[in-house]
């Protein structure tokens, strides 16, 4: 699952599209799997930002990330830039 980085605040569309469907896989997939979960912050770079913005969303995303609960035995989060 990746979430798309915004320099301002969350976005609600990235609640249904990525993070709750963070949570679903979680309960449906395997026990043993492994889950990948990213901010891709390129694709916030289509006009030129503040890097302290970005910076900033990113944290954001990160910490709204895993408030969902990824489970950390199983999930490994990482950041695309």
């Amino acid at each position: 699952t990746s979430v798309r980085l915004y320099p301002v605040l969350i976005q609600l569309g990235n609640y249904p599209g990525a993070l709750s469907n963070s949570v679903k896989v979680q309960k449906t997939t395997e026990p043993a799997d492994t889950l990948l979960f990213s901010i891709v912050g390129w694709l916030a770079l289509t006009l030129p930002q503040d890097p302290a913005a970005l910076r900033s969303g990113r944290d954001d995303m990160l910490a709204t990330l895993l408030a969902t609960g990824p489970d950390p035995e199983r999930s490994i989060v990482f950041n695309q830039d």
